[in-house]
């Protein structure tokens, strides 16, 4: 019912990228198809020992999961959901296909979307309230704390302009353009603006944090603030001939076999980074509110382009040195890196091969590339012996956070300060303690499976409200009946909800999508060889594609298969669990008590299977090329 580990999450946001999802997906309905699937996941260990529930409408699927306190609604893509769940979680899924019209079916989609949105829209709410707070702080500090801000950390310190220097052309150009004066005025109306900042805690309102109630359109102090300074920024980089920052390109030193440039990539590097001039020229005069922050990654990608058409090999902003997440490289993963290492390898040189066939500044694919070479690059660091593990979870463009020294304070700052700043923490509790109340989790009460249905009940009711009948609970049972099949109340336990919505509702497909591992070694048993696979990939000792990770607890043999043999195979997990739990009370001194502790978790895991129950699948942490390449359901 809940996610994977915090440190498992991060694995398996990387590997989706590294590892190409392309490969692991059943088809995406057709423009025209409709397909809305209950799901059942089976349970794991750890936080996923109580089953999990989602509902997949064509290629997305909705599910929710307990995450930092709070029960939230994830939309996931298809493939890496199945690759997350059925490939590194080793969990099968149980598939209902509900039989609905297509009025019953946009209602629904549109109730899972509605609900997706608002909910992020809510705890980013959460958050600025938070950094309301702590921009407010920073100010009326003696004196002014640094703050650490978008677009900061591209560049090193502006220096003064020289003849001939990196951006005389893009000045010259702006100049042209849009006036001699233009930079200078540009930059006294931005501390004009700075000068006269609203300066007030957000609007919140009792409404704000109900289910598919969308949060007012704010624009609260901190991000108003960080536009604002990031604009002053991006001119004084512009006037400057500052160069791009060691934490920009720290990866860029890092010795690669990489090719130099090939003849194709120089010309078409240099039609992008003409094009992307272009761009920044008329970025500089846009009245969007982030102008600032997006002209400082783009002189800085630009800067990028010059330096590797002058070294004539790639140079990329290091898109890892901000802001990504560390952990330490694991014994597990450090075993794993020479695959891993080429993997991205592959995906960097598909990721150039892309580039290579546009023409002009697509920044969607030269992101892709950016991305795809700085994984690579950070494997080869950590081949070279650095332990801290850099990643993101999700793809994104470089934030380049960075440090302003000395930030300027807004001129009614002293006036007001003391009191908004009781007013701002007010708001915070008041956002926080509203989050609580309706995204907050409730073991019975509010689950993964009941905000599912939770969800479903609004479609319906929102259908009734189209038609202008009355939302009472009998209309509600009829428009279940019309639509659905049989009134039920959905029972908390992912596993029964299933066969609840098996036996009640309209279902015309009912389909078991093994794990990977499963469904890899039900193809190799179909081979010649096939008493030899059955034994070889029945324990984790022998299996050529369970590859374990660190968080797994200790066991031997694999007990999610045939029911009748789980007694015995579980009686023989829980004698080596017991026995590697004896060996690590010698490695202690060595490792900290890790071998106990997945010793005393296997034991644990391994009785539910002394009762004919399996709860532990394992999970991997890396999808060998044989499994990544098996033909899924």
């Amino acid at each position: 019912m809940f996610s994977g580990s915090y440190r498992q999450r991060l694995l398996i946001g990387l590997l989706v990228f590294t590892l190409q999802v392309c490969h692991v997906h059943a088809g995406e309905p057709g423009e025209r198809e409709i397909l809305l699937e209950y799901l059942y996941l089976d349970a794991n260990e750890d936080q996923a020992s109580g089953g999990h529930a989602a509902v997949r409408i064509n290629n997305d699927v909705f599910h929710f999961q307990f995450d930092g306190g709070l029960l939230t609604m994830a939309r996931d893509l298809w493939p890496d959901f199945q690759l997350s769940y059925r490939g590194y979680q080793n969990r099968n899924i149980e598939s209902s296909r509900l039989d609905v019209s297509r009025d019953t079916f946009e209602l629904i989609r549109a109730s899972f979307v509605r609900r997706h949105l608002t909910q992020t829209r809510q705890i980013e709410v959460v958050a600025d309230t938070r950094r309301d707070v702590e921009l407010l702080q920073a100010l009326l500090s003696v004196p002014p704390a640094s703050l650490e801000l978008p677009g900061f950390g591209f560049f090193e310190e502006p220096v003064a302009q020289k003849e001939g220097g990196r951006r005389e052309a893009l000045r010259m150009a702006i100049e042209a353009t849009h006036g001699e004066n233009f930079l200078r005025q540009r930059r006294s109306a931005l501390w004009q603006l700075l000068a006269e900042i609203p300066l007030q805690a957000i609007d919140l309102s009792a409404d704000d944090f109900t289910v598919g109630t969308l949060p007012k359109p704010a624009y609260p102090l901190n991000q108003r603030y960080a536009d604002i300074v990031a604009g002053l920024h991006a001119i004084d980089i512009l006037r400057s001939d500052a160069g791009l920052s060691e934490q920009s390109l720290g990866l860029a030193h890092i010795a690669s076999d990489d090719a130099p440039l090939l003849p194709e990539e120089r010309s078409a590097l240099s039609d992008s980074s003409a094009a992307l001039g272009q761009r920044l020229l008329s970025l500089v005069a846009s009245n969007r509110p982030d102008w600032g922050a997006a002209t400082l990654l783009g002189l800085a990608r630009l800067e990028a382009m010059r330096m590797s058409l002058e070294s004539n090999r790639w140079v990329f902003i290091d898109i890892l040195a901000s802001d990504a997440t560390i952990i330490d490289m694991g014994p597990r993963a450090r075993q794993l890196l020479p695959e891993l290492q080429a993997d991205a390898r592959e995906i960097w040189l598909d990721a150039r091969k892309n580039w290579r066939q546009q023409s002009g500044w697509h920044e969607s694919s030269y992101a892709a590339m950016e991305t795809a070479n700085a994984n690579w690059l950070e494997f080869a660091r950590l081949a070279g012996g650095a332990s801290d593990w850099r990643l993101h979870t999700d793809r994104q463009v470089p934030r380049g956070l960075g440090v302003l020294a000395r930030p300027p304070q807004p001129l009614s700052l002293a006036l007001v300060g003391v009191d908004l700043l009781a007013q701002m923490q007010e708001t915070q509790h008041q956002a926080e303690q509203s989050a609580r109340e309706q995204l907050g989790y409730q073991l019975l009460t509010r689950n993964c499976v009941s905000e599912l249905f939770g969800t479903i009940d609004i479609a319906l009711a929102n259908g009734l409200a189209q038609r202008g009948e009355p939302i009472t609970e009998l209309s509600l049972e009829q428009a279940t009946q019309q639509r659905l099949g049989d009134v039920f109340t959905p029972n908390p336990i992912p596993f029964l909800s299933s066969n609840q919505v098996r036996k009640h509702w309209r279902v015309s497909d009912e389909q078991e999508l093994l794990s990977l591992r499963r469904l890899y070694t039900k193809s190799q048993r179909e081979g010649d060889s096939a008493l030899m696979a059955m034994f070889r990939e029945s324990n984790t000792l022998t299996s050529t594609v369970y590859q374990r990770s660190d968080e797994d607890s200790f066991f031997i043999f694999f007990t999610d298969g045939k029911v009748w043999v789980r007694p015995a195979l579980g009686l023989a997990n829980l004698t080596a669990a017991l026995g590697a739990t004896v060996v690590g009370t010698v490695q202690w001194p060595f490792d900290g008590g890790d071998h106990i502790k997945a010793g005393l978790r296997g034991a644990l895991f391994s009785l539910p299977e002394l009762g004919f129950l399996n709860i532990r699948k394992g999970s991997s942490s890396w999808i060998s090329p044989e499994l990544r390449n098996v033909k899924v359901d």
